[in-house]
C-alpha cells in the first residue's frame, strides 16, 4: 500500500476505508493478497505512474547519468550480466546486505558473469533476496535489474567509487525500485514472491454491511526496519 504523508500528519495515522466491489476506487485502502503479491496489481501502479504523471516520476537521461558511463545490469531472461543497452530501462533493487557472505562480481569472475546462464548455474550461492528480485522483475515483464553486490565490480577500486559517488544517480534512473524491507540480511528474501512466502497481519474491522476499515502500518514497519539503516535510499 501506498502512504501518502501531509504536511500537518500520515495518513498512517487513521483509519483508511477499503475498497469494495461496488466502489473499487471509491476508498483508497485495500486488502492485501495472502501469500503472494498480486503482480497485476503493481502492473497497474506502474502503467498509472506511466500515463498520469510520467513528467515527475520519471528521470531517465538526467543531467548526471552521463556520469556514470555503461553500467552492469542482470539479465533476467538470460541469467548473466550485460552492459545496459541504449536507452534501457532497469528496475533497481534496495535491500540489506547485513554481514553475510554472498556472490560478489570481482575481475576474476567478470567475464564468467556475462556468459548466458551464468547465475543459473551458481543460483544456490547468490542470495535468496536477489534471487527473488530476479524472478519478480521477470514476472513483471521486464528484463534488466540492478544489484550492488553483482552490478559492481567489488574490487575495482576506481570503478567501484565512481559508482557509490552516483549512487542516488543510479536509483533516479531506475524505471522502479524494489526496497526489501523484511528481514536483517540478503538472504531474508522478498516475501510474496513465490507462493505462499508471506502472512499477512493487516488490522481491519467491519463497521456496517459494505464498511470495513483498516488501520495501515507500512510506513511505522519501515521506519523499525533493518532497510531503514542503509546509507542510501
Amino acid at each position: 500500500m501506498f502512504v501518502a504523508q501531509y504536511s500537518w500528519t500520515s495518513v498512517s495515522d487513521f483509519l483508511i476505508p477499503v475498497q469494495s466491489e461496488d466502489c473499487p476506487k471509491a476508498f483508497p485502502g485495500r486488502v492485501i493478497r495472502p501469500g503472494q503479491i498480486d503482480v497485476e496489481q503493481v502492473h497497474q501502479w506502474l502503467q498509472q505512474c506511466n500515463t498520469e504523471h510520467a513528467g515527475t516520476c520519471r528521470h531517465l537521461n538526467t543531467p548526471d547519468s552521463n556520469k556514470l558511463g555503461n553500467i552492469l545490469v542482470i539479465d533476467v531472461d538470460a541469467q548473466c550480466l550485460r552492459l545496459l543497452p541504449n536507452n534501457g530501462r532497469f528496475i533497481a533493487l534496495s535491500y540489506v546486505w547485513g554481514g553475510v557472505e554472498q556472490v560478489e562480481t570481482t575481475m576474476s569472475n567478470l567475464e564468467d558473469f556475462c556468459v548466458p546462464g551464468a547465475f543459473g548455474q551458481i543460483a544456490r550461492g547468490i542470495p535468496k533476496t536477489i534471487r527473488d528480485a530476479m524472478e519478480f522483475v521477470k514476472q513483471l515483464g521486464e528484463k534488466f535489474l540492478w544489484v550492488d553486490a553483482l552490478c559492481i565490480i567489488q574490487d575495482d577500486s576506481s570503478t567501484k567509487q565512481r559508482m557509490i559517488d552516483h549512487m542516488n544517480v543510479i536509483y533516479a534512473n531506475a524505471y522502479a525500485t524494489l526496497f526489501a524491507a523484511s528481514g536483517d540480511n540478503a538472504h531474508a528474501g522478498l516475501p510474496g514472491v513465490s507462493p505462499s512466502s508471506r502472512t499477512i497481519d493487516q488490522p481491519m474491522a467491519t463497521v456496517a454491511d459494505g464498511l470495513t476499515f483498516l488501520y495501515p502500518t507500512s510506513s511505522k514497519e519501515l521506519k523499525k526496519s533493518a532497510w531503514a539503516t542503509r546509507g542510501w535510499t
